[in-house]
C-alpha cells in the first residue's frame, strides 16, 4: 500500500478524536505536577533560580515526552484493540508516522504552551510573595538545550519501539531498559577510558610528573578529565574535531534508526 497524505490526515484526526479526553486530562496533570515540582526550589533561600527553572523545564520535557510516547502505539499490544488497529486500511509507515508526528511535533508544542505559563506564574509568585529576585528562564539554542533536545528525540523514538515490542507494562520495561543502558554505558566507558588514557599526560608536562595524574571520568564520546595533584589543575583530553562531528552524526542517526525498526516491527505484525 502506497503512502497517502490523505489517509495520514484521517489517522491524525482519528488519534485525536479517540484520545482527546485522555490528552486533556494529561495536560491538566502536567500543569499540576509541574506546579508542585516548582514549589520545591521555592522553599530554599535562593528561590526559583534560573538554573532550577532550566532543569525542571527541560527534564519535564524529556520525562513527560517519554511517558507519552510509550502509549502512542500500545493499542497494537492489546489483543482486541490490536486486531482493530491492524485492520485499519492504512500502511504501517502511515501508522508509525502518526505516532512520530504526535511525539516530536505536537507534544513539544503542547508542553511549551502548558508548562511555560506555569513556570512564568510560579516565578511571579516567588518574586512577589517570597521576595526572591531571579531571572526568568527563556529557552535558547545553547549546549544544554541541544543535549536535552537530543535526549528527548532519542527517548521518543526508543519508546515508540518499546510500545510495539512489549504488550504489557510498556513504560516500566522501557524505563528499565533506558536506566540499565545508560548506566552500563557510563560505567563501561569510564573503565575503557581509564585503562586507555591513564598513562596519558598533557604535552606541556614532563614524563617525571606522570605519577601525579589521576583519571576523573568521561561521559561517552565526551571530554576525558585528568587531575594533577601537584599543581591542583584539571586537564582535558578531547576528540579531534572531525571525529567529534562524526560521533554527533552517528548519535542523531540513532533516532531514525529506531523509527525504522518500529516500522519494520509493525509491518511484520500486519503481515
Amino acid at each position: 500500500m502506497e503512502f497517502s497524505f490523505k489517509r495520514l490526515g484521517y489517522l491524525l484526526k482519528k488519534q485525536w478524536i479517540e484520545n482527546q479526553k485522555f490528552y486533556l486530562l494529561g495536560i491538566l496533570a502536567m500543569a499540576g505536577i509541574m506546579s508542585l515540582a516548582l514549589l520545591l526550589p521555592m522553599q530554599n533561600g535562593r528561590g526559583l533560580t534560573l538554573e532550577n527553572q532550566q532543569i525542571f523545564f527541560l527534564f519535564g520535557l524529556v520525562i513527560t515526552g517519554f511517558i507519552f510516547s510509550t502509549m502512542l502505539l500500545n493499542s497494537f499490544g492489546d489483543k482486541k484493540k490490536g486486531i482493530e488497529a491492524l485492520m485499519l486500511p492504512a500502511s504501517a509507515i502511515e501508522k508509525v508516522s502518526v505516532a512520530v508526528i504526535y511525539s516530536i511535533l505536537f507534544f513539544p508544542i503542547i508542553y511549551f504552551l502548558t508548562v511555560y505559563p506555569v513556570l512564568i506564574l510560579m516565578h511571579t509568585v516567588d518574586t512577589k510573595t517570597n521576595g526572591n529576585i531571579n531571572l526568568l528562564y527563556l529557552p535558547k539554542w545553547r549546549e544544554i538545550e541541544k543535549n536535552f533536545l537530543f535526549a528527548f528525540f532519542l527517548l521518543q523514538s526508543f519508546s515508540l519501539l518499546c510500545s510495539i515490542m512489549f504488550r504489557r507494562h510498556v513504560f516500566l520495561k522501557a524505563a528499565t531498559l533506558v536506566f540499565l543502558t545508560f548506566f552500563s554505558v557510563i560505567f563501561l566507558n569510564s573503565r575503557i577510558a581509564e585503562n586507555s588514557l591513564k598513562s596519558l599526560q598533557p604535552h606541556t608536562t614532563t614524563l617525571k610528573n606522570t605519577g601525579f595524574y589521576a583519571y576523573m571520568g568521561a561521559a561517552p564520546y565526551q571530554n576525558a578529565t585528568f587531575f594533577n595533584s601537584k599543581n591542583d589543575k584539571n586537564y582535558v583530553v578531547k576528540l579531534p574535531k572531525y571525529q567529534s562531528t562524526a560521533v554527533k552524526i552517528i548519535k542523531w542517526l540513532l533516532i531514525p534508526f529506531f523509527w525504522l525498526i518500529t516500522w519494520l516491527k509493525l509491518r511484520e505484525k500486519q503481515l
